[in-house]
């Protein structure tokens, strides 16, 4: 027998399992229970269960009318069975504006697309090594303030990054998170576009000769051909999907989303 039913502090661990078993790991997914209490206070975390064991879960939460889906995982063991559908009826089955950032798994887009969320552009995940750059224009660190970015999330490690054009006048806002000789950028804002390559020099020439930065930027940012001439490597690709009412959730020429909260 199989269910739908929302998450409870007991399932914590078996989420987790099954979040590591879809290689979903860190701070900002299910494996992570300060994430998951995090979804549940501004959405809804629902999980799938058969014979009682949890063999899948997925999240929601609003994001300016929109329900923006965070997670839709099902254990590899159980795929195949209509329990990411299940999930699906249940977190968008109201008929809301919806968006997700998907992987390009064809069983994926296509539920997303039975319910109006479409594919629209790529969000490419880059790599660049640490190197002795030095950024043109001041760069700023402070401590994280919520909202700085569009962020959310109350993470360990966290920064707050402005890159500044001029007085008072800021090209690029990220919310950065250190682990080590690894830094990678959690959300961002560019009013200035241009503002994203100094961000990501100074991310480098901090993360040292062993160290990197990761980043995942929208394809159509204007500055995502100059990340690739500065030796970014992609590592992966998202595909941010939408009802046509969501299209401006984010505006992919100037914001850098966070895959799992938008």
């Amino acid at each position: 027998m199989a269910d739908v039913r929302d998450l409870r502090e007991t399932d914590h661990a078996a989420v987790g399992a099954v979040a590591l078993a879809c290689e979903q790991t860190g701070p900002v997914s299910a494996s992570d229970p300060r994430y998951l209490a995090h979804v549940r206070s501004r959405g809804r975390i629902a999980v799938r269960e058969e014979s009682g064991s949890v063999v899948g879960y997925g999240g929601v939460v609003d994001m300016r009318g929109t329900s923006f889906l965070t997670d839709l995982f099902v254990a590899p063991a159980a795929r195949g069975a209509g329990h990411g559908g299940a999930l699906l009826e249940v977190l968008w089955g109201g008929g809301a504006t919806r968006a997700t950032s998907s992987s390009q798994d064809p069983r994926a887009l296509a539920a997303y697309a039975r319910f109006g969320a479409t594919p629209r552009w790529p969000l490419v995940r880059l790599r660049l090594t640490g190197a002795p750059v030095v950024p043109q224009v001041p760069v700023v660190h402070d401590a994280v303030t919520p909202g700085d970015a569009g962020w959310t999330l109350d993470l360990d490690g966290t920064e707050t990054v402005r890159v500044l054009a001029g007085p008072g006048e800021v090209a690029a806002t990220a919310v950065v998170r250190r682990d080590g000789d690894r830094w990678t950028v959690l959300r961002a804002t560019t009013p200035d576009p241009r503002g994203l390559a100094v961000l990501v020099a100074d991310l480098r020439r901090r993360a040292g000769a062993d160290g990197d930065v990761d980043i995942a930027v929208p394809g159509p940012h204007p500055g995502f051909a100059d990340l690739l001439g500065a030796g970014a490597r992609i590592v992966d690709v998202d595909l941010w999907c939408a009802t046509p009412d969501a299209v401006d959730l984010v505006d992919p020429t100037h914001e850098l989303p966070s895959p799992a909260l938008a």
